[in-house]
């Protein structure tokens, strides 16, 4: 196994992990660093599956370190005119990246729609009180018309059926592949790990309250963005009009 061949590199990852970032941030940092050696995210999920890496789980999102169970995709919410992501045009403007944050089913259907810059690390978003198809579709279509964007990746959600009205080109992951989408996992889960857990009612969450913890987000300074924050950038960019 290459990180347990490479001490260093073992420990790098070890570090990273222990300061919540996810395999996917790990391995796309490493990159962007131009590390050698360096290994990809899968790489690392294999590691953390191993019995060298397992104890370090505890610091991923979820915990977990065994793949979820793949879902019968014949049972998947039908979107109409899907385009893949494989599809997607390297030249198409700015890309954001689109997800759901929810509440236990049995306890509230509040949820929250957001949306990540993949260049700039801007996070956007706004809750819900369903994740029917036309507060989904509200929440994007305002999001975008408000801020620049020329694509856009979402999941086969039921949620995303009205995409075609979001005001942007969408393209979509394959089933249960969310590692297509990184940047807002990696955002969702850092909400999740700083303010609301998972079995957070979000419903008793204010809006003030929830747009107070974006722009937390979006004013951290980040090394991608050498030492910068998500707003200076995207005003820079002129992502923010």
């Amino acid at each position: 196994m290459k990180i347990e061949s490479y001490p260093t590199l073992r420990k790098h990852i070890i570090f990273e992990l222990k300061r919540y970032q996810s395999p996917e941030c790990i391995a796309g940092n490493m990159r962007e660093q131009n590390m050698v050696p360096r290994v990809s995210s899968d790489a690392i999920y294999r590691w953390l599956r191993s019995v060298y890496g397992q104890r370090y789980c505890k610091y991923l999102c979820t915990k977990r370190y065994k793949k979820k169970p793949q879902r019968n995709s014949s049972k998947r919410h039908i979107i109409p005119n899907m385009v893949s992501i494989h599809k997607m045009e390297t030249a198409s403007g700015f890309v954001t990246e689109g997800d759901t944050m929810l509440s236990p089913k049995k306890v509230s259907r509040t949820a929250a729609v957001v949306v990540v810059w993949r260049e700039t690390k801007l996070l956007k978003g706004e809750l819900v009180k369903s994740l029917r198809p036309i507060h989904t579709r509200r929440v994007m279509k305002k999001i975008h018309n408000d801020n620049k964007s020329g694509a856009m990746i979402l999941d086969q959600g039921i949620e995303n059926q009205e995409h075609e009205r979001f005001g942007v080109s969408t393209y979509f992951c394959d089933t249960a592949s969310p590692r297509q989408k990184p940047l807002i996992e990696n955002n969702i889960g850092q909400l999740r790990r700083w303010w609301w857990p998972k079995g957070t009612d979000l419903s008793k969450i204010s809006k003030e309250e929830f747009q107070e913890k974006i722009e937390i987000m979006n004013n951290k300074y980040k090394k991608s963005l050498q030492y910068r924050s998500a707003n200076e950038v995207s005003r820079e960019y002129g992502i923010l009009k």
